[in-house]
């Protein structure tokens, strides 16, 4: 296996332990605030928000993972590189529960939702969702097996979905110091998977 495919965040099966935990997590999340804020107006938009969070802690996690496991740093990096795909797939079923929010916040209170509605990032939204779900369900299905094909297309998603959030996070980083954060995060991430790539090539 050389570099490129030891760095794709899909190289290897999701563990089902670890994927279920994540998904839990993240149901106990929206449990939290539906119970504390109802579905309300308020309580969809926390939900919206915190979703879009947890979103992007695990693919985040999965995004640096097999960079981190290169790198050898501790156990925990070894762990969080082979429990990749598992991150993927919860981000995914994250980014559903964000979906879900969406279409309740549209239906419950479609005034305040169509205010500031755009058809251009819906329709890119739309796409990366498509995307996601395809990558997500390669890894369910043919965990083991992908031809050259779909390694380039999830490679490519790979840093589509990275510039999606990232400059989701950079255009509101002077708005919130969370935002400033996160974008911190996001390029900690791209840092820690181009780095063995870096030092691939220097030792050439």
């Amino acid at each position: 296996m050389n570099l490129e495919q030891m760095l794709d965040t899909q190289a290897g099966k999701p563990t089902n332990r670890v994927t279920f935990a994540l998904c839990v997590t993240v149901l106990a999340m929206a449990g939290f605030v539906i119970a504390f804020e109802g579905v309300t107006e308020a309580g969809l938009r926390i939900l919206v928000r915190a979703s879009a969070r947890s979103s992007a802690i695990y693919f985040f996690t999965a995004f640096a993972g097999p960079g981190v496991a290169l790198l050898r740093w501790s156990a925990v990096g070894t762990w969080i590189g082979h429990n990749s795909p598992s991150f993927f797939v919860a981000f995914g079923f994250s980014h559903l529960v964000h979906l879900l929010a969406l279409v309740l916040w549209a239906s419950l209170f479609p005034t305040s939702f169509f205010s500031d509605f755009r058809l251009a990032p819906v329709l890119v939204g739309a796409m990366l969702y498509l995307l996601i779900a395809f990558m997500c369900i390669r890894l369910i299905l043919y965990p083991s097996s992908a031809p050259r094909w779909v390694r380039i297309t999830e490679s490519t998603g790979n840093s589509v979905l990275w510039l999606a959030f990232a400059l989701a996070f950079v255009s509101r980083a002077l708005s919130s110091p969370v935002y400033g954060l996160f974008t911190l995060v996001a390029l900690g991430a791209l840092g820690v998977r181009l780095t063995p790539k870096f030092y691939a090539r220097s030792a050439t």
